[in-house]
């Protein structure tokens, strides 16, 4: 089971003559960063645009791995403190407003000052009461508790963000394949596989979908998923709808903390749109292929040409020894063969 799973609970009775349907747009940015002196590590975002919280009592976010409280980070915080990140978030002209009443919120709005939606910090350090993190279905649960959170500008459409910084993020949605003479290559062609899904139900185990169907599931509008992936990968993909730019370092340096590479960063855009009828589910395959230096073939061939140096040295020693001695042993042949014709001469002579 590999799939994340959305689903709420109403502040209305779920049997009740009002049906509670809300809509959500999803943002989806999954990153593979350079971190300096320990490699590379991936890192995922998640941004929920809810229409209307006033419907909402608690948001449930099931992720198929296990995740402790310090994988959570907020990013909502972020964009509240630095305005120009939402405007790049949304690619919009936005302006926001702030409310010293309520520090873990602020309003967004058009340049005609109608207000479009908030956002909104979860304090995942320190405020219990904005959420609840419970490992089960052999995963982790997520419950934002939504009912406590305050509308601001009489604005109930509500925007969400926050990142997951796991191993098992690999661990789940990374698959790495490499050439079967992998090791007789000092520079290999590494093959990585991406495969994410959202709500997809034929992955639920049963306990996990016998929960859910408690409780109501989203309208999904809109998905939007963004691969972040260094310029010298090779990115193949059939999805129909892929854009790519490149990221530009100076707007998105507060974003990401300043131990990650940011230079010559892709980002690879695909969206989903419910068309006549909500999105049910997605999920998206995708391969990228890079250059890898192979440092334990580099290493034998170090290893081995060491070896060869030493033996051939050895080798050499050994036979130009051989050479002297026998040379040697020659001179001293004809040497003893000279003093013995002398021998002979002299008792010739007596």
């Amino acid at each position: 089971m590999n799939t994340i799973a959305l689903w709420y609970e109403s502040r209305n009775n779920r049997n009740s003559a009002t049906k509670n349907e809300i809509s959500l747009d999803i943002h989806i940015n999954f990153w593979k960063l350079k971190k300096k002196f320990t490699g590379y590590e991936y890192l995922l975002d998640l941004g929920f645009m809810i229409e209307d919280i006033s419907k909402l009592k608690i948001f449930h976010i099931y992720f198929p791995f296990h995740l402790d409280q310090e994988d959570f980070e907020d990013i909502g915080d972020r964009l509240i403190k630095n305005h120009k990140l939402i405007n790049s978030i949304f690619n919009e002209n936005y302006e926001i407003h702030t409310n010293p009443h309520a520090p873990k919120q602020c309003n967004v709005q058009d340049n005609k000052k109608n207000p479009l939606f908030n956002i909104y910090a979860i304090d995942f350090n320190n405020d219990k009461q904005d959420f609840e993190i419970k490992k089960c279905f052999n995963g982790t649960k997520l419950t934002i508790k939504i009912e406590k959170i305050q509308p601001l500008e009489e604005c109930y459409k509500y925007y969400f963000r926050f990142r997951l910084k796991s191993n098992n993020l690999q661990d789940i949605y990374i698959r790495k394949y490499k050439p079967k003479n992998w090791f007789f290559q000092s520079a290999l062609t590494e093959t990585e596989t991406i495969d994410f899904r959202i709500n997809e139900k034929r992955n639920y185990n049963d306990s996990l979908a016998e929960e859910i169907n408690k409780y109501d599931e989203f309208l999904i509008n809109k998905i939007h998923f963004l691969l972040m992936r260094y310029s010298i990968e090779d990115f193949e993909s059939h999805h129909i709808n892929v854009r790519c730019r490149e990221l530009e370092n100076d707007l998105w340096r507060d974003y990401i903390p300043p131990y990650y590479d940011l230079k010559n960063i892709i980002a690879y855009h695909w969206s989903e749109k419910a068309k006549d009828k909500p999105i049910d589910s997605f999920n998206t395959l995708v391969k990228i292929k890079y250059y890898k230096s192979n440092l334990k073939t580099i290493l034998a061939y170090i290893f081995l040409i060491g070896i060869l140096s030493i033996s051939f040295n050895v080798l050499s020693n050994y036979i130009s020894s051989k050479i002297k001695l026998c040379h040697i042993t020659k001179q001293s042949a004809i040497l003893n063969d000279k003093d013995n014709v002398i021998k002979h001469k002299n008792i010739k002579g007596k």
